[in-house]
């Protein structure tokens, strides 16, 4: 019996040894566990702090080139300054005081930059030298806009100015289309110009496009108009004006995909409403154009999403071009059945319709007018 009990004693102790071992080793399998996630956390706030530091080095360096009222012997040298220091940081030692004074440097440059005002004065181009205005009158159903654009182009620097004043009624408002223009490109099918055009019961029309305001001279630019360069204009013209622009003018030619909207009335003078507040805002408070966040599309954007249940964010408001495809998909744009996206776009696509224009400028609508009517029965 005594033999039994030392037996049982010594196999309990085996036990609890094996216990404890295997507890040894799962803290242990804990302790490398938490030693990876903690390491996997600093090495990816490793990767990130460093494509900010280059990302945000970069724009700084642009910042001083396109810095304004600068000599280029100033705008070079500092440059290489400010290049040879935030190349120089990231190796000299304690790092951390390096590092943080050069992106403390950074900060300041963009605070500075900040303080960059846009306005109204300038030279401009022809083609952007007045802003619409917009006016409702007493009912608030019908307005009238004032400089509407109805240039006549030969070439991108020899045109007819003329601009027009036009009454429209809000309660004739029948649709709104969709227009994606296509230009060649490195990234032609990704990248596309946006515009809206409001169609009424009368048979009138204007189409909205936001562009960048462009005193004589400069060039429009991907760039350039990171750096404030551009001021923000909404164009309102005439269909002649801004699609002959780009159908017939321009070389090389642009592709123009008009896409109708998926819209109820309520949807429609919502998008509208909005839209005419933010055209006349801008006559009061002047900005930017911006290639990544004041652009073509994103101007847009918060009228389409006060009549429309968009995502706050989608990748298509970045790659433009892709946005017709999107919209589909989401039921924004109107289609015939089971029409396919290809189906729709193939139908869409306007330049056949006017591809023998005889370039009069009364004629140029009549194309169009007569293409929708035909090919999309909706006139």
């Amino acid at each position: 019996m005594k033999g039994y009990i030392v037996s049982i004693g010594i196999k309990t102790n085996y036990l609890k040894d094996r216990i404890k071992r295997l507890m040894d080793n799962t803290s242990s399998v804990r302790g490398n566990a938490f030693s990876f996630v903690k390491r996997l956390f600093v090495i990816c706030g490793l990767v990130f702090f460093a494509i900010f530091y280059i990302l945000f080095a970069l724009w700084c360096l642009g910042a001083f080139y396109y810095a304004p009222e600068t000599s280029v012997f100033l705008r070079v040298l500092n440059m290489i300054l400010f290049s040879a220091l935030v190349v120089s940081a990231p190796f000299f030692q304690p790092h951390r005081y390096f590092l943080s004074g050069a992106v403390a440097l950074m900060i300041t440059i963009s605070l500075l930059w900040g303080t960059i005002k846009p306005s109204h004065e300038a030279d401009w181009s022809a083609e952007y030298e007045r802003l619409p205005l917009i006016q409702w009158q007493a009912d608030r159903n019908t307005f009238t806009i004032r400089d509407l654009r109805d240039f006549h182009f030969r070439t991108t620097s020899d045109f007819d100015v003329r601009y027009i004043s036009e009454n429209f009624r809000l309660n004739d408002l029948k649709a709104i289309d969709f227009l994606a223009v296509y230009w060649p490109q490195p990234c032609e099918e990704e990248i596309a110009h946006i515009m809206l055009r409001f169609r009424f019961n009368d048979g009138k029309n204007f189409l909205v496009s936001s562009e960048t305001r462009r005193p004589n001279g400069s060039k429009y630019g991907a760039i350039n108009n990171l750096y404030k360069q551009s001021g923000k204009i909404y164009i309102l013209a005439t269909e002649q004006d801004i699609l002959s622009l780009r159908t017939h003018i321009r070389d090389p030619q642009e592709r123009v995909y008009i896409y109708e909207l998926n819209l109820t009335a309520a949807q429609r003078e919502t998008i509208l409403r909005d839209l005419i507040d933010r055209i006349n805002d801008l006559h009061q408070h002047p900005q930017f154009y911006n290639t990544l966040t004041g652009n073509c599309f994103t101007e847009l954007l918060p009228s389409m999403k006060a009549g429309l249940d968009m995502p706050f964010f989608h990748y298509a408001y970045l790659v433009s071009g892709r946005a017709p495809e999107t919209f589909f998909k989401a039921g924004y744009l109107k289609k015939k059945g089971d029409e396919t996206f290809e189906e729709l776009k193939a139908r869409s696509y306007l330049n056949p319709a006017v591809k023998n224009w005889d370039h009069q400028p009364e004629t140029y609508s009549q194309l169009i007018h007569k293409w929708e009517k035909e090919n999309k029965n909706d006139f």
